[in-house]
């Protein structure tokens, strides 16, 4: 990415050097100045500039929060600046990649979201003033309620905030008191707003809780007293209250002096003694405000019993495996416990218990349990779905089993096309099951005459196709020979496959060139790139909208007669190799560069004709035609990349692939007076 010279300095910053600073020079020379010093060089600028970008959007934000956040949103200059920052401290660090937790990227999403939050502040709180305006009690409660919500929002991501800037460096401490001076303004504003809110709107409490047992358990709950008052001490008296301890919620009721009684059973709570908080939760048209106290107890482990009622059975790849049962201790129904579902260890599906400790889970079953009966295991997943950094919680593992059936699923392989050139076939087909779902990335192996000539892989829609040599004298020409597909999996529940077709080997045979079955791997097996690139080709319309009839004619060429052109297919390529589908990105380039030789290029003298020849014969009547050697070489390794990709077992590395697309590219965009894209336009 390229940055301007000295940008964002002065005249007066360039003439002379800083106040204090005797030893520094405006100007370097080149020569002395090496890769490290320009990357330091631009990451000290570049640091410095959103340092201070950062801290006059926080001084803004006193009087207008709406420009402060504009001038670091996503779309702003300090947005694309941080996108140059990143790249150019990545290049100086060439090891280590992207600067993980750098306090610049970090402040600027922290004052982002502050700013973000003081304007949900603020727009709720028009809406508050209207409702009360209105003289709509239980809207403005109902907002009252929410702006507390909001309020606290704002107080934590302010706290946050003032963390990171103390972490800038680059601020000196006059920046930086400026900006958390801004940030703690914001803060005030929002507290003293919500203080007159609340004590418009709401009533304040006050909580006390103890327990009045020091141990308990999910089977042994902890019992807790407690008492509800107003901050005047009034008692809250003959309500229905709710609470919250740790993941639980309880309904309590009052009594006339404010005091209430609650059963606390522990599930997800961590185990051991400690100091709880307890939380009063009031609904959103109560009048009162949230307070909180802590009570001092200790929660002991429990294993409790996990029981599967019904497992749908049998069942087979693709279907619906319904599991239905409880999880419980001492008769009473855990609520809102993760659990996992498996089949002989293979994960099948997540869930969560309901109130009452029931759940219901169901998941596809996938292809990779062997047929017969098996085993059901539902288990409570605690590593997985809560944080386990206070230790074991108050429920232990346990897992319920039941038994289930594994049918074996029937498949279907098809051969769609079989075609022969010289000693190479090709082989298309669909790999589904018989009910006709498809069969991603399965291996289909090929056979001639019952030898093993090489493999192919399904794609997402369950095709393949690919090209195969057959050993020298293994077949002769005008001889016929059955080709075989079979799908053989080893394991699983789905069945084998096998299909068969008649080819025909003839060496005189030039209507199925070596171009057109690197067309056919490009078209089958690449069958989504191409399909990727036309989408891509109509989606960016703000760019190529000139182009948008071309997109649709290429569109329609790959569709009816699978052949693309030149410059469609140099697109392919790319796809593919962000696809990660190394063979069809050579395949593809090789072709495109075929393509543009074929249909006329100077100085070769006139269209070549590609038809009928191999790679290699028309690697020859290009260097017969005058190719030029430089031209030459490159076609010639591009060939032997092709054939590679096209014809040997096993796929191109990703680095082969990647400098066959790019010198085929190359080959295609050069401006040149020997150009193929020029010449023949």
């Amino acid at each position: 990415m390229e940055i301007a010279d000295n940008a964002g300095i002065s005249d007066a910053e360039r003439d002379d050097p800083p106040e204090g600073n005797e030893t520094s020079v405006a100007h370097r020379n080149p020569d002395e100045v090496d890769e490290r010093d320009s990357v330091s060089d631009a990451q000290v600028w570049m640091s410095r500039e959103l340092s201070e970008r950062l801290a006059e959007s926080a001084d803004v934000s006193r009087e207008d929060r709406e420009r402060a956040s504009e001038l670091i949103d996503d779309n702003s200059e300090y947005a694309e600046l941080a996108d140059q920052y990143a790249e150019v401290s990545n290049e100086g660090e060439p090891e280590s990649g992207r600067i993980e937790g750098d306090p610049l990227d970090a402040t600027g999403q922290l004052q982002r979201e502050f700013f973000a939050e003081a304007r949900l502040y603020q727009r709720t709180h028009e809406d508050y003033r209207e409702a009360r305006e209105e003289n709509e009690t239980l809207r403005t409660r109902r907002l009252a309620h929410e702006l507390e919500r909001r309020a606290a929002e704002v107080n934590r991501t302010a706290s946050r905030l003032d963390e990171s800037y103390a972490d800038m460096e680059s601020l000196d401490e006059g920046e930086r008191r400026n900006a958390t001076r801004s940030i703690s303004e914001v803060r005030s504003n929002v507290t003293r707003t919500q203080l007159t809110v609340r004590n418009r709107t709401l009533v304040r409490t006050e909580l006390s809780v103890e327990a009045t047992e020091p141990v308990g358990s999910f089977v042994d709950p902890v019992p807790l007293d407690g008492r509800l008052q107003t901050a005047d001490g009034d008692p809250v008296a003959d309500e229905n209250v709710t609470l919250r301890v740790g993941n639980r919620t309880l309904d309590a009721t009052t009594d006339g002096d404010g005091r209430f009684e609650v059963a606390y059973r522990p599930t997800l709570a961590p185990a051991g003694e400690r100091a709880r908080t307890v939380e009063f939760l009031p609904a959103n048209e109560s009048v009162y405000v949230r307070d909180d106290a802590t009570a001092r107890f200790e929660i002991r482990r429990v294993e409790p019993n996990v029981t599967i009622a019904d497992a749908s059975s049998p069942v087979g790849y693709n279907d619906t495996l319904s599991v239905e049962g409880s999880v419980a201790g001492d008769g009473v129904g855990a609520p809102d416990v993760p659990l996992a579902v498996t089949v002989d260890g293979v994960p099948i599906a997540q869930v969560r218990t309901a109130e009452d400790g029931s759940f219901d889970a169901a998941g596809r079953f996938p292809a990779n349990v062997s047929p017969g009966d098996r085993r059901v295991d539902v288990g409570l997943a605690l590593d997985t779905a809560t944080s386990r950094a206070d230790g074991p919680v108050a429920l232990a593992g346990a897992n319920g089993t039941a038994a289930v059936t594994v049918e074996e699923t029937r498949t279907s392989l098809s051969t769609t096309e079989v075609r022969t050139f010289n000693e190479t076939v090709y082989v298309a087909g669909r790999l589904a099951t018989e009910d006709g779902d498809p069969l991603a990335n399965r291996t289909v192996d090929l056979r001639v005459d019952g030898r093993t000539i090489g493999n192919a892989t399904t794609n997402a829609t369950g095709e393949y196709a690919t090209t195969a040599t057959v050993s020298k004298g293994s077949v002769s020409a005008d001889s016929s020979a059955e080709v075989v597909a079979a799908y053989s999996p080893s394991d699983g529940n789905l069945g084998p496959a096998r299909a068969s077709a008649t080819a025909t080997f003839d060496a005189n045979d030039s209507a199925f060139s070596a171009e057109q079955l690197g067309l056919g791997v490009v078209g089958l097996l690449g069958v989504t790139i191409l399909g990727a690139f036309v989408w891509r080709f109509r989606a960016d319309e703000a760019e190529r909208s000139d182009r948008e009839t071309d997109a649709d004619a290429q569109a329609n060429a790959i569709a009816d007669t699978g052949r693309p052109s030149p410059e469609s297919l140099f697109d392919s390529a790319t796809v593919a190799l962000e696809a990660d589908e190394f063979d069809a990105a050579v395949v593809a380039a090789y072709v495109a560069v075929r393509h543009l030789l074929s249909r006329g290029s100077r100085p070769v003298a006139g269209p070549l004709d590609s038809s009928g020849r191999t790679h290699w014969e028309f690697y020859d009547a290009c260097r017969a035609a005058g190719l030029p050697d430089e031209r030459l070489r490159t076609l010639k390794q591009l060939t032997e990349t092709y054939e590679r990709a096209a014809f040997a077992p096993g796929e191109v590395p990703e680095a082969v692939a990647t400098d066959a697309v790019a010198s085929a590219t190359a080959f295609g965009s050069d401006g040149g007076p020997d150009s193929p894209t020029r010449s023949g336009e």
